[in-house]
């Protein structure tokens, strides 16, 4: 099924199981593929075009056959188990993980549990958020450095494991090992209301150091630039736009930060 405009593979490829030997789909704008596809029981070549595979399928099918297999297998339970285990140790079959897999938000109303201990995850996105039914995450020893402020949101949330992530400074690491989950998230939830806020109350958290993260900062840098633009004066020696100003001028008193 080469140069074809195929872009998802279907589940039911597993009534092939037993007759499937070489599935070539080159050229197609394919983005992931189907767990199913580790349960085929003859199947021994997949050709395909990893260009636009998303980020961990390109990686685990670019380091060939078995380990592709293995990766989709540790998929092919997702919906039965509602639970992901991508742990890394000196067993597994691929590298490391950079970043939180793609696939995960194909199963966002089906993840209760995810593993992703001992990997190399330094961040993670903005819209984790919407995985709502997840109860545990587990990120052990990944040197994550932040956390997304919107995390505040997930309420269903029970276990937040981050230990052996010690260069995590937003929130700070010492806060996160002594607080755990209950003062991360009142962290968090402060942290993610402060731009709407007239004050940001951290009080009772002991903190040695504070860095927010580069969200924040981007908002100030931001809101600094449109100031300079507003200021700009006319001939008369005015601004060009004072209502303006005043505006910008009330959002970065939000942060105490002058511009």
């Amino acid at each position: 099924v080469d140069d074809n405009k195929i872009s998802e593979i279907p589940k039911s490829i597993i009534r092939l199981t037993r007759c499937l030997t070489w599935l070539s789909i080159e050229r197609n704008p394919i983005r992931f593929f189907p767990g199913e596809l580790a349960n085929m029981e003859v199947l021994e070549i997949i050709n395909a075009s990893p260009v636009g595979l998303d980020a961990d399928m390109k990686h685990a099918f670019n380091s060939g056959f078995e380990t592709f297999i293995a990766y989709l297998k540790t998929w092919s339970t997702v919906n039965s188990t509602a639970r992901l285990n991508l742990s890394w140790n000196a067993n597994s079959a691929w590298d490391p993980i950079l970043e939180m897999p793609v696939q995960c938000w194909r199963f966002k109303d089906t993840l209760t549990h995810i593993f992703l201990n001992d990997n190399n995850i330094h961040t993670l996105p903005q819209n984790i958020a919407v995985m709502h039914v997840l109860r545990e995450l587990h990120l052990q020893n990944n040197g994550l450095v932040c956390l997304p402020y919107v995390m505040c949101q997930m309420t269903n949330l029970d276990v937040l494991d981050l230990a052996d992530n010690s260069d995590l400074h937003d929130p700070p690491y010492d806060l996160v090992i002594e607080m755990r989950l209950r003062g991360i998230m009142k962290y968090l939830r402060a942290m993610h209301m402060a731009p709407m806020l007239k004050s940001l109350v951290l009080q009772e958290f002991e903190l040695n150091y504070f860095k927010p993260n580069d969200i924040l900062q981007t908002t100030v840098n931001e809101l600094s630039i449109l100031r300079k633009k507003a200021e700009f004066s006319r001939s008369d020696g005015n601004a060009r736009n004072p209502g303006e100003v005043q505006r910008i001028n009330r959002r970065l008193a939000l942060f105490d930060i002058e511009a």
